[in-house]
């Protein structure tokens, strides 16, 4: 006889939710990978006069055997399963994308469609969009207009008249505005936005943040050309999956000896036994725990192959 301590590589399978295999993963390192039979004794206690308190009869009765596991190691299969979801392998090529419009907001981040973007170019949608000033033209307000001769600026309409017969303003760039006839325009800035100062951008999220400071207005419509990298990761949904089925192989070995060791869950629903800490000081642990299914067709729920 001999002491038993062991290690070993661990396997998964996500089986479907009929049961059905999908492959063995091997895992990351485990550390507790533990099985316990479980059985409820019945007992039959007196009320008699004479024996009461006393055991007439008394059955045990077998109960499912339970499974935990513990890894510090894991990949987007345990992940899923910690998070009772299903991890979805990232499809998108990357590309280019011209004139994506978003709204800005003071001082606030605005997403675009697309994570990880490059080769950014933020312009005002009231600029792109503006003609250029035309001579004896009436202008409402918030209408805006180019220079016939462009200057990357766009200017807007302030007070509503109609523009001079003849004669074109001389448009200012300082952020003035300048009298056309019966009409007023204000400089509103260069089309294309300047970054860090009309705004910020946060390429890895696909984010930028409009700066009350600089020249976009607040609510003012954007037009965004950029371009995203493709994405080769996974996506993991949370709480989709309430019914987590997986066998699990232990390919284990008893290091008092050196035999092996092999344990075999063929079924096992199992849930996280707590949360996940995503910026925990130390290496974040997964525990998964569940009762142990005996599939159709199977005498027992569970093989260990061991060696003495």
């Amino acid at each position: 006889m001999e002491g038993f301590l062991g290690s070993g590589d661990l396997y998964m399978d996500r089986l479907t939710t009929a049961g059905g295999a999908q492959g063995l993963t091997l895992l990351g390192n485990a550390t507790k990978f533990e099985l316990e039979a479980k059985a409820e004794p019945k007992d039959l206690v007196s009320k008699k006069r004479d024996t009461a308190g006393q055991l007439l009869a008394s059955v045990t009765k077998g109960q499912p055997a339970t499974i935990s596991i513990t890894l510090n190691e894991y990949d987007k299969d345990i992940l899923a399963a910690s998070f009772l979801g299903e991890a979805t392998a990232q499809t998108g090529a990357g590309g280019t994308i011209t004139d994506e419009v978003i709204t800005g907001i003071a001082d606030k981040y605005v997403e675009v469609a697309h994570r990880a973007i490059s080769a950014v170019t933020v312009s005002r949608k009231g600029g792109d969009d503006a003609v250029a000033w035309v001579a004896a033209t009436a202008y409402a307000v918030d209408d805006y207009v180019v220079p016939s001769a462009a200057n990357q600026h766009m200017y807007k309409c302030t007070v509503a008249g109609t523009s001079d017969a003849t004669t074109e303003p001389t448009w200012p760039t300082d952020g003035t505005t300048v009298v056309d006839a019966t009409a007023t325009w204000q400089d509103m800035g260069l089309i294309i936005a300047t970054v860090d100062t009309d705004y910020l951008l946060q390429d890895r999220l696909g984010m930028m943040q409009i700066l009350s400071s600089g020249s976009i207005e607040d609510g003012e419509q954007l037009n965004v050309d950029y371009t995203w990298s493709a994405q080769d990761g996974y996506d993991i949904t949370v709480g989709t999956t309430p019914m987590v089925k997986c066998r699990f192989i232990l390919d284990g070995i008893n290091d008092v000896n050196g035999k092996n060791c092999i344990v075999d869950i063929l079924e096992a629903n199992v849930k996280p036994s707590g949360p996940i800490d995503f910026l925990a000081d130390d290496y974040a642990e997964v525990t998964l725990e569940g009762k142990i299914i005996n599939p159709a067709g199977q005498t027992t729920p569970a093989i260990i192959d061991y060696h003495e």
